[in-house]
């Protein structure tokens, strides 16, 4: 070995174990907590721990999934006005982080926020309470929803049109239309062009 491959092995090396450290130490960590403590975590904690990242994550899937999907049919398969100004609108939460999303939310929702104050100024002593799981699903569907949204759009462009405008010509409304051809194209393959 040369001289410089020792020197950027030894870099590497000590790289990689500082990354590595944080994780190690959380394992040594491991046998030094009290049982004590572990035992109240289970007993009064772990159900709601478990249900609410159920509730997140089965909550956020649905609401990123169907904000992504109609997103992408009414800037592909509709002659929205100024549908290019919302496709460029949905592709912007790529470029906001989920926790300035989060932030952003609390300051327009929270009881000291403009949305709140103005509501009371028309409806009262009125308060609508947004630190709470349903806040957290909007906030995580509304930063992840372009993904859907891309996925989706370039499918319903790469999928022809052929299928929809049979489905109109035979008599199907406008939104069974659309199920009908996201339920058969995958089927079909390249034959609904």
């Amino acid at each position: 070995m040369t001289r410089h491959s020792i020197f950027y092995h030894f870099i590497f090396h000590t790289l990689c174990l500082s990354l590595v450290a944080p994780v190690l130490l959380l394992f040594t960590a491991w046998y030094a907590v009290d049982a004590e403590l572990w035992q109240h975590v289970v007993q009064h904690l772990l159900s709601d721990i478990v249900l609410n990242s159920v509730l997140l994550l089965l909550g956020t899937n649905i609401c990123t999934a169907v904000l992504g999907v109609v997103a992408a049919a009414l800037v592909t398969l509709t002659a929205l006005p100024g549908r290019r100004i919302f496709q460029s609108l949905f592709i912007f939460p790529f470029v906001v982080p989920p926790y300035v999303f989060g932030f952003i939310y609390i300051s327009m929702f929270d009881s000291a926020g403009f949305l709140q104050n103005f509501l009371r100024l028309f409806l009262g002593d009125f308060f609508i309470n947004i630190r709470n799981i349903g806040g957290l699903i909007v906030v995580l569907s509304l930063a992840l929803f372009p993904y859907v949204f891309l996925f989706c759009q370039q499918a319903f462009i790469s999928q022809g049109r052929r299928l929809l405008e049979v489905a109109q010509t035979l008599g199907h409304k406008p939104l069974a239309c659309f199920f009908l051809w996201c339920c058969l194209l995958p089927g079909l393959g390249s034959t609904g062009r």
